[in-house]
């Protein structure tokens, strides 16, 4: 899902907090991004699978993963995991 539209009214960004979590290739490329511990990144898309979500961040190439990373909506905490808008995995709910 597109989280971020330049002129829009929501912005999504990601703050790096754990620059050394995932697979070797995971670390590596957050290392050679020259992204820097604490700051946060205008999110351009949240693309979610079943046991990995990929990240693309604007002013990036490619992808990161999400384990890097915590998440804001307008500066206000996101947890991408339990939101519909961004995990095509959540069920209706239905009862009965």
């Amino acid at each position: 899902m597109r989280a971020y539209v330049e002129g829009g009214e929501r912005m999504v960004t990601a703050k790096l907090v754990w620059p050394d979590n995932g697979s070797k290739f995971d670390v590596e490329k957050v290392k050679e991004s020259g992204m820097v511990v604490g700051c946060e990144y205008p999110v351009d898309t949240i693309s979610m699978g079943q046991s990995h979500t990929n990240i693309y961040l604007s002013g990036f190439k490619g992808i990161f993963n999400s384990v890097h990373f915590e998440f804001f909506e307008d500066g206000n905490p996101l947890d991408i995991f339990r939101d519909r808008r961004f995990n095509p995995y959540i069920g209706g709910g239905r009862c009965g």
